[in-house]
């Protein structure tokens, strides 16, 4: 929370003078960009001006400046640091972090080694992102992303020193010996922070980094180029912030695309992703080829996903599902539980299950499904989630009776068979028994949805009026392999989800 704007500074007895040093529009990333909230970018403002007068203290190329004048000048700047920046905790905390590493510099404590670069420029750089992460309410889950581009601005700005470096400590600050692997290390740290634009909540702070990555990749560029910046390179910059990268939208098929445009913008993309991880899990966990490799990338995403709920982000996890976790906030219970119900098709076949098995078989791999799309739209509505993913389920598996008691998976419960050998041939004569269960499904989800109101409700209605007319058809032609929805009754559909109030 943000508090009222205090004044700047507190004039301070024996200040020692202000020194001249860069303004923020000389920095060459930029600091604070407009597309940014008013209150943010105040803080974000107050925040660059203590550091830079601390920073200045520390690095002033001023042979007048003893150890001692610098460490008393630091001295003065926290003392106002700590009035100016009283308003924004996360400013403060960020500026207190700084200090050591201001300090050092100020005695003249510079790194040696590899190592000791890298540490030193993360103490230095690292605490601004996350600054700026904590002041927008993002998600811890994109320090790694963030600690990457400071640490990289950071390495950029000592390679590219204009010699201001040596003139004040009579050497570079990174020893030459340390150049050759400090320059190798950039590509990586530059792929890396790409990831963080999209994986962004607040929109003017998504604009603000990819502003900052392109900024961060032509310095590279002028680098490499042994050029100095360019206009076009901020212009480069500036064009990133005016249309930050997108994620490219997953190509999908089955019933729920024809019921996406219906959803709002911000929640399609979010639905999208979530549909095409779970056919792609789906579709590993029906691969009869290679169960045991199937069986290992299903564990190693649930493994990355319960790390997400540790705050660590581990492969395989694609920037995509990331995006799911920290951009659009969806909850990670219903992925464990997909994942879950996914691995038991593998670990354990269901065969004739109790109806109670049956009943979380569907919650885990289609109610879980139901509860990511409604937490995208803003909607916490477990009853509904469960009573939608049970029928659309249940659809599923009255549709591919035959084809899955062929892998040796047969869903129907125990009770249907009456005494009967589950098998390929006669799975089909059984079927009915479900009907009642999948009719009382369809019957509380559809009044569910009436008694809803929430943006999105005519998509999740489409979606589910789908599989409703598959399920009809499937009746009608005796649970027939290959039936699916006619094109004219997915149209009539969407037209009725166009009108539903």
């Amino acid at each position: 929370m943000l508090w009222p704007m205090r004044a700047s500074f507190l004039s301070l007895t024996a200040k020692p003078p202000s020194l001249p040093g860069k303004t923020a529009r000389q920095e060459s990333f930029p600091v604070a960009l407009r597309w940014l909230a008013g209150r943010e970018r105040a803080a974000i403002l107050a925040f660059y001006r203590s550091a830079r007068s601390a920073d200045d203290w520390a690095d002033r190329a001023d042979p007048a400046l003893t150890i001692p004048a610098r460490l008393d000048g630091l001295a003065h700047v926290a003392a106002e640091a700590r009035t100016a920046l009283a308003f924004c905790p996360p400013a403060l905390e960020a500026f207190e972090a700084l200090l050591p590493a201001f300090e050092a510099d100020a005695r003249g404590q510079l790194p040696e080694d590899y190592d000791a670069v890298v540490a030193a420029c993360r103490a230095s750089s690292e605490p601004v992102g996350r600054f700026l992460l904590r002041l927008h309410g993002e998600s811890p889950l994109l320090f790694a992303a963030s600690d990457a581009l400071c640490l990289l601005l950071q390495l950029l700005n000592h390679l590219r020193d204009d010699g201001g470096d040596t003139l004040r400590w009579g050497r570079p600050y990174l020893p030459m010996a340390t150049v050759p692997a400090v320059t190798a290390l950039l590509p990586a740290l530059l792929r890396q922070a790409e990831a963080l634009p999209l994986l962004i909540r607040s929109p003017g702070l998504r604009r603000q980094a990819a502003a900052t990555v392109m900024a961060a990749r032509r310095q590279m560029q002028a680098l490499n180029g042994g050029r100095r910046l360019r206009a076009t390179d901020a212009l480069a910059s500036a064009w990133s912030a005016c249309f930050p990268p997108r994620m490219p939208p997953p190509r999908l098929s089955g019933s729920f695309r024809a019921a996406l445009p219906l959803l709002p913008r911000d929640a399609r993309h979010a639905v999208a992703l979530v549909y095409a991880f779970a056919r792609q899990w789906d579709s590993w966990a029906d691969d009869e080829n290679d169960t045991v490799a199937a069986q290992e990338r299903l564990l190693a995403w649930r493994q990355a996903v319960a790390a997400l709920g540790e705050g660590r982000w581990i492969a395989p996890l694609p920037v995509e599902f990331l995006a799911l976790i920290t951009r659009y906030r969806l909850p990670l219970l219903p992925f464990l539980a997909l994942l879950d119900g996914m691995l038991s098709d593998l670990h354990a076949p269901i065969f004739a299950p109790d109806a109670s098995a049956l009943a979380l078989y569907c919650d885990r791999v289609a109610g879980a499904v139901g509860s990511l799309i409604l937490a995208a739209l803003g909607v916490e509505d477990d009853a509904l989630a469960r009573a939608a993913g049970r029928a659309l389920q249940l659809t599923n598996i009255l549709r591919d009776l035959e084809a899955d008691a062929a892998q040796g998976r047969v869903y129907l419960p125990r009770d249907a068979w009456g005494g009967a050998e589950p098998n390929a041939g006669n799975v089909r004569q059984f079927a009915a028994f479900l009907i009642p269960e999948v009719e009382a499904a369809y019957a509380e989800a559809f009044a569910r949805l009436k008694a809803q109101r929430f943006a999105g409700r005519r998509a999740v209605w489409a979606m589910v009026a789908l599989y409703h007319r598959l399920y009809r058809r499937l009746r009608a032609e005796n649970f027939a392999p290959g039936t699916s929805v006619r094109r004219r009754d997915g149209v009539r559909v969407l037209l009725a989800a166009l009108i539903l109030r």
